[in-house]
C-alpha cells in the first residue's frame, strides 16, 4: 500500500511539472497607459495562458489619457485632460474600441466660435455664419485652405501602408521606410515646404503656415513648424481636419482595455530596477510601493516597457549596450500644463467689447502666455468651465487678465510627448532578447494609434519568441475569452511570482533575417468584440473638485512635473530579495 501511495505521488509531481512546462509565459508590463494596457490585452488575446503583471506609477490606470470628473452637486462633467481626439483612419484604435464595447460612441469635437490670436489681433475668426467665415478664409489665404487638404490627402495612403508591414518590426526606422514616411521624419515642416517650392509641388503661403498651420502644431504638441518634423505636423493637420472624441472620455477606454487583459495590476508602484538573471535569461522587477518599501517580483520571461525611458528613474542590471542607445538619442519631452478653471473670458483681453471666441488658438509669439483656451462646459447656474493649455504654469496675474473671477479647479503638469524634431538615431525596439521598448516609436510621432500599434507589435514579438518559430505570423491569435476576467488590483506588500522551471532555455530570436524581409501569409486579425454584458469600470478620479460652483475651491495640482533624469547602467549585482 505504501508503494502504491509513493507511485501515485510521483505521478502527480510529474503531471504538475508537465503543466508548469506547458503554461504560458510570464510577462511584465511597465506603464499603465493605453500602450501598456493594450500590450497586456493583445498578449492575453494571443496567449491566454500567459501570466500578465502590469506596474503603474500612479494610482490609476490612464497614462496620458487622463479624464477627470468635475462634480457640482447633481452635475458631473467629464473632461479629458490629456489626449482627447483620434482620427477614424486609426485602424487599430477603432478596432480596440469595438472590442471593449465602445460602439458608435464618437462625436465631432465642439467647434463653436473659433479664433486665432497673434497677441495683437484676431487674425482669423470662424463663427456661426458659415459662409461668411468661409469668405473671410479665402479672402485672407486664397486657395491655401484647399491646398492643405490636398497635401493631407496625399499623405493618408502613406500612413495606411504602415498596416501592411509584414509581421512585427524590430526597428522603427524599417517600419517608416517601408511606408515611405521616413524621409519626412528627417526634416522639419519648414524645410519640407522649402523642398515643395523648389520642386513646384503643393505649397502653402508663409501667412497660412504662421496663422493656421503653426497654431495647430502648437495646440497638438506645443511645437513649432521650424522645429517639428514634417510628418508630425502633417499628423497634426490630419487630426485637426477630422478628429473625433470618445463619449465617456479616453480614460474609460484605457480602463476597459486593462480589464479585458486579465492582468494583475500594481498601482502606486515606481519601478526602479530591471535585473537580468543570466542563469536562465529571465528578468526581475524591483519597485518602490506607496509606503516607500522596496519590493521585487519575478522571474519574468518577457518585459514590455511602455513608458518613456527619458522620464523613468530605472536602472538596468546585466544588460548590454542597447539600453544606453535607447536613452542617448537626444530625444527630450515637452512640458505642458493642462488647466481647468471656472470663469468668463474677458473680451477686453482681445481688444473687443463683447462676444469673444469660445476657442482661441495662438500663433508663435512671446507676448502670448498660453497655447489655447477652449470652452469645456456650462453648469446649470450659467457658470462656464474652460480648458487652458500652456508651456509654462500660468500665473494668477495671467489668469485674471484673461478671465473674470478665475477659479482653478484642476491642473496637470506633465511631459506629454517628445519634441518631435529630426533625429539621426532612434531608440531600439529590442533592449534585450526578452525586453521590448514600446516607446521607441515616439521618435517618429506620438499619437494614440502609434501607442496601440507598438503594443500589438510587442505582443507579436512575445508570441514569436515564446512559440519558438521563425515566422511571426504563423501562430494565429486565440480569440478573446467569452468572459474577460476582472482587473485584479494588488496593494503594496506582494508575494513574489512563484518561479517556474524550464527544461530548456527560451529560443533566441532569429537575427540573420530582418523581420521586414520576412514574408507572411496570415497577418494577425483584429481583436474580436467583447460581450455586451461586460460591466463598465467605475471611474474614480484621483481628486474631487468642489461640490458647488459658488464655493471657494482650492486648486488641485495633479502631480509635480517630472524631470528628465540621467540614466545609468549599474554593474551586475546580486538579485535583491523581496520584502514580505
Amino acid at each position: 500500500m505504501h508503494d502504491v501511495c509513493v507511485v501515485a505521488l510521483l505521478c502527480c509531481c510529474v503531471a504538475l511539472a508537465a503543466c508548469a512546462k506547458t503554461s504560458g509565459p510570464r510577462v511584465a508590463v511597465v506603464g499603465g497607459g493605453i500602450g501598456g494596457c493594450a500590450t497586456a490585452y493583445y498578449t492575453h488575446e494571443n496567449l491566454p495562458d500567459a501570466s500578465l503583471t502590469l506596474f503603474e506609477k500612479r494610482g490609476e490606470i490612464c497614462g496620458r489619457l487622463h479624464t477627470h470628473d468635475f462634480v457640482f452637486g447633481n452635475e458631473t462633467h467629464r473632461i479629458d485632460m490629456g489626449a482627447g481626439i483620434y482620427h477614424p483612419l486609426n485602424k487599430h484604435f477603432e478596432a480596440l474600441l469595438r472590442a471593449v464595447g465602445v460602439k458608435d460612441a464618437v462625436r465631432p469635437p465642439h467647434a463653436g466660435h473659433f479664433g486665432v490670436w497673434d497677441g495683437d489681433t484676431m487674425v482669423y475668426e470662424k463663427d456661426e455664419h458659415k459662409y461668411l467665415s468661409l469668405a473671410r478664409m479665402f479672402w485672407r489665404y486664397g486657395l491655401d485652405p484647399l491646398r492643405v487638404n490636398w497635401l493631407v490627402d496625399a499623405f493618408k495612403p502613406k500612413w495606411s501602408r504602415i498596416y501592411d508591414f509584414p509581421g512585427a518590426y524590430t526597428s522603427v526606422e524599417d517600419l517608416f521606410k517601408f511606408s515611405s514616411l521616413y524621409d519626412y521624419t528627417q526634416m522639419t515642416f519648414d524645410e519640407f515646404m522649402t523642398q515643395q517650392r523648389v520642386s513646384g509641388e503643393t505649397q502653402l503661403s508663409d501667412r497660412f503656415i504662421f496663422e493656421m498651420v503653426a497654431p495647430v502644431v502648437k495646440t497638438m504638441y506645443q511645437g513649432t513648424t521650424s522645429t517639428h518634423t514634417a510628418w508630425s505636423v502633417l499628423v497634426s493637420l490630419i487630426g485637426a481636419f477630422g478628429g473625433v472624441e470618445v463619449e465617456g472620455g479616453m480614460q474609460d477606454v484605457v480602463e476597459r482595455v486593462c480589464k479585458a487583459s486579465a492582468a494583475v495590476i500594481h498601482l502606486d508602484t515606481t519601478v526602479t530596477d530591471i535585473t537580468k538573471n543570466a542563469a536562465d535569461n529571465t528578468y526581475s522587477i524591483t519597485y518602490t510601493d506607496s509606503d516607500g518599501k522596496v519590493q521585487t517580483q519575478g522571474p519574468f520571461d518577457y518585459v514590455s516597457i511602455a513608458a518613456p525611458l527619458e522620464l523613468a528613474h530605472m536602472h538596468f542590471v546585466g544588460f548590454g549596450k542597447a539600453v544606453e542607445d535607447a536613452v542617448s538619442t537626444g530625444r527630450h519631452y515637452q512640458m505642458c500644463y493642462a488647466t481647468t478653471l471656472m470663469g468668463k473670458i474677458r473680451p477686453g483681453y482681445f481688444h473687443r467689447s463683447s462676444n469673444p471666441p469660445e476657442i482661441v488658438a495662438t500663433t508663435e509669439s512671446e507676448k502670448i502666455p498660453f497655447t489655447v483656451v477652449s470652452w469645456a462646459a456650462r453648469l446649470a447656474n450659467g457658470t462656464d468651465l474652460y480648458e487652458m493649455s500652456s508651456r509654462e504654469q500660468p500665473s494668477q496675474r495671467t489668469l485674471e487678465q484673461l478671465f473674470e473671477n478665475p477659479v482653478v479647479l484642476y491642473q496637470i503638469p506633465w511631459r506629454a510627448y517628445p519634441v518631435m524634431e529630426p533625429l539621426a538615431r532612434w531608440p531600439p525596439v529590442l533592449l534585450d532578447e526578452g525586453v521590448f521598448y514600446n516607446n521607441a516609436i515616439e521618435s517618429a510621432v506620438s499619437v494614440i494609434e502609434t501607442a496601440v500599434l507598438a503594443a500589438r507589435n510587442t505582443a507579436l514579438l512575445v508570441n514569436s519568441a515564446w512559440s519558438g518559430m521563425q515566422h511571426l505570423h504563423h501562430v494565429a491569435p486565440t480569440p478573446m475569452l467569452a468572459e474577460p476576467k476582472p482587473v485584479q488590483t494588488m496593494q503594496p506588500q506582494h508575494k513574489p511570482v512563484p518561479e517556474q522551471q524550464h527544461d530548456h532555455p527560451m529560443p533566441e530570436p532569429q537575427k540573420e533575417q530582418s523581420v521586414a524581409e520576412q514574408q507572411h501569409d496570415h497577418p494577425m486579425p483584429e481583436p474580436k468584440p467583447a460581450p455586451e454584458h461586460v460591466p463598465e469600470p467605475q471611474h474614480k478620479p484621483s481628486e474631487e473638485p468642489p461640490t458647488k460652483p459658488w464655493q471657494e475651491p482650492t486648486m488641485t495640482l495633479a502631480h509635480e512635473p517630472e524631470s528628465e533624469p540621467q540614466h545609468e547602467q549599474r554593474a551586475p549585482a546580486p538579485e535583491p530579495q523581496a520584502e514580505l
